[in-house]
C-alpha cells in the first residue's frame, strides 16, 4: 500500500503544474529546447525499455505481486541487464519528465517513485526467492536490481 501512495504522489508532483507549495515550483533547470529534447528522449527511451521488458515477461506479468501457475524465471532480453527492467524504464521515463519540467516537483516525484518501486521490487524479490531459491539467489548476484552495475 505504501508504494501505491508514493508512486501516486510522485505522479501528482511530476504532472501537476498547479501545486500550491511554491518551493515545489522552483526551477532547477533552464527551460528551453535542450532540456525538452533531453527530457522527452529519456521519456521515450524509458517507456520503450519498460515495454520491451513487458513483452519478455509475457504471461508472468501481473499488476499485483503474485506468482502465476507455471511461473518461470525470465533472464533474457532486458532481464539480462536489470532484474526489474519495467521499474527501471519507468524511472528513466520519469527522469526525462523531471528534466523536461525542470522544477523541484519533478525531481521530488522521481525520488518518491524510486522509493515506491524499490519497496515493490523488494516484495517481488521475496516471492521470487521463495519460488526459485538458489536459482534466483544466483541471478541476484549476477544482475543488479534497478540500475545496471550499481543498484
Amino acid at each position: 500500500m505504501l508504494q501505491i501512495i508514493l508512486i501516486g504522489a510522485a505522479f501528482v508532483l511530476v504532472f501537476n503544474p498547479h501545486l500550491p507549495i511554491r518551493l515545489l515550483n522552483l526551477r532547477l533547470l533552464p527551460s528551453g529546447a535542450s532540456a525538452a529534447i533531453l527530457g522527452y528522449s529519456l521519456l521515450l527511451a524509458g517507456m520503450l525499455f519498460a515495454g520491451w521488458a513487458r513483452v519478455f515477461l509475457g504471461g508472468n506479468w501481473s499488476a499485483n505481486v503474485t506468482l502465476k501457475q507455471d511461473h518461470t524465471l525470465v533472464r533474457s532480453g532486458p532481464y539480462r541487464i536489470v532484474r526489474h527492467p519495467i521499474y527501471t524504464g519507468l524511472l528513466v521515463a520519469l527522469l526525462g519528465s523531471a528534466i523536461a519540467v525542470g522544477e523541484v516537483r519533478g525531481f521530488a516525484g522521481l525520488l518518491l517513485a524510486a522509493i515506491g518501486w524499490k519497496i515493490k521490487s523488494m516484495t517481488e524479490e521475496g516471492f521470487m526467492l521463495q519460488q526459485f531459491g538458489e536459482q534466483y539467489t544466483r541471478y541476484r548476484r549476477e544482475v543488479k536490481a534497478l540500475v545496471p552495475y550499481l543498484w
